[in-house]
């Protein structure tokens, strides 16, 4: 937990320093270009020396501009701020009160909590302290330790109506900055705390599964190694061969039970950890392969087995997890089956359209009950499986559900007990335009 919440920490504390590092782009070049339009007024006037100053400013910024394209953002703003802060002091007295060049200390006062890390207290004070003191010695000096007589011969106060109008333009742009940057943070917040819910759900699920998951397994993989070793003590000491034979029959059944949730497991395990390999999908000849599959169990126990496949249009999706839920889903159709129903059968229609298709499982076998819909896709839940000769791992449903799920479609179940069960699908086209149209729109989603 301490592990995440650092990682949790250092997302943000990376997600904040880009964020200033964007911030503190715009403001110098808004500081220059407005740094540029005071300088006007004082070429106009020939004063070089109030020009050159200006100059020197608009140098400090673009060399802010530089250090902070670097990721010297820290950098960057203890430059400015000290550069800066001499140099207005230095304008401001030559130039005196009426060209209000002393305003430009403000917007810097209102830019620190943008530009600087909140957390770094001595940075803050640094900051805040510059332009403070270089206020203070004007309002000490009286604005006039290197003030210029020319400046009593011109009407400097029309400049310092042009630096008002600045300083406003200036402030009006660092409260939009932190005001947008405050959303933007709230925003960041607000993902991460809903980010932070879904793993938590997520983590919770998992570690439920994982106690499951260790349970069932000591449980399933002992059960049929206990009783085959059983069954070779029995074998060991058999003398009659009929009774050896069934004897063996029974061990084929432990052996098989054995190798079907092992087989349950493996596909668990890759279903998680496998990324989507997308590929064309030919329905016809997947479930041809899974019925082939089966079909020793098919035959033995007399299923018909109706497949209709309409696909007009190119199809694509995970071929692996497709097998996997068609396969689960075929196959339990084949063991629970009705014994005593003298006409058994299983009816698989596929329809395809360009965005999904539709794939229906229909059986008449032994159903299932209402009590146990909400539990069926469960892991390593079984419902009442007495009335069969196989009992089932508690898996393949619950594979079958996350399978589809991972490729972007949907499960439903329909049974009545001693009726039959349909198991209806749905899956998205993840190929061509609909590929790109579907997952784009999904990321839209997310980040919206």
């Amino acid at each position: 937990m301490n592990n995440i919440t650092r990682q949790t920490e250092l997302f943000f504390e990376q997600e904040f320093k880009t964020r200033r590092k964007v911030i503190i782009h715009k403001l110098a070049i808004v500081c220059i270009l407005v740094s540029v339009a005071a300088t006007i007024p004082y070429l106009i006037l020939s004063h070089n020396t109030i020009a050159l100053l200006n100059g020197t400013i608009i140098i400090v910024f673009i060399l802010a501009l530089v250090l902070n394209y670097y990721n010297k953002s820290e950098s960057a703003t203890i430059i400015t701020y000290v550069c800066v802060s001499v140099l207005l002091f230095l304008v401001s007295s030559i130039t005196g009160w009426k060209s209000m060049e002393f305003l430009f200390c403000f917007p810097m006062v209102i830019a620190i909590p943008t530009i600087v890390d909140p957390n770094n207290r001595n940075l803050l004070g640094l900051h805040l302290m510059l332009p403070i003191l270089s206020i203070m010695l004007l309002i000490f000096t009286d604005s006039k330790l290197l003030y210029d007589s020319y400046f009593d011969i011109v009407n400097i106060s029309v400049v310092g109506y042009f630096n008002l109008i600045f300083v406003l333009l200036i402030c009006t742009f660092f409260v939009f900055a932190m005001v947008k940057n405050h959303s933007y943070s709230e925003h960041t917040l607000k993902k991460s705390e809903i980010s932070s819910m879904l793993k938590n759900d997520e983590l919770t699920k998992i570690n439920k599964e994982l106690d499951t998951f260790v349970y069932s397994l000591s449980h399933d993989i002992r059960a049929p190694v206990a009783s085959a070793l059983g069954l070779i003590y029995l074998l060991k000491n058999a003398t009659d061969m009929h009774h050896a034979y069934v004897l063996i029959e029974r061990l084929e059944l432990s052996m098989k039970s054995l190798d079907k949730f092992i087989k349950d497991v493996l596909d668990y395990s890759k279903n998680n950890r496998l990324s989507l390999k997308i590929e064309p999908i030919n329905f016809e000849e997947i479930i041809q392969e899974i019925i082939n599959f089966n079909l020793d169990r098919q035959k033995q126990n007399d299923i018909h087995i109706n497949v209709k496949v309409n696909q007009p249009y190119e199809f694509h999706t995970d071929k692996y997890r497709l097998k996997i839920a068609l396969n689960n889903l075929i196959s339990n159709a084949i063991r629970y089956h009705k014994v005593d129903n003298p006409h058994k059968y299983i009816h698989i229609n596929v329809d395809v359209k360009p965005r999904d298709a539709s794939l229906k499982v229909a059986d008449n076998g032994i159903g299932i009950d209402k009590k146990d819909f909400s539990r069926i896709f469960e892991m390593f839940y079984r419902g009442d499986d007495t009335n069969t000769q196989y009992h089932g791992t508690g898996l393949g449903l619950y594979i079958t559900r996350e399978a589809i799920t991972k490729i972007r479609g949907t499960i439903e179940l329909q049974s009545e007990p001693n009726i039959g069960t349909e198991f209806s699908i749905n899956i998205k086209n993840l190929g061509g335009f609909y590929k790109y149209f579907e997952w784009g729109k999904a990321k839209n989603n997310v980040q919206g």
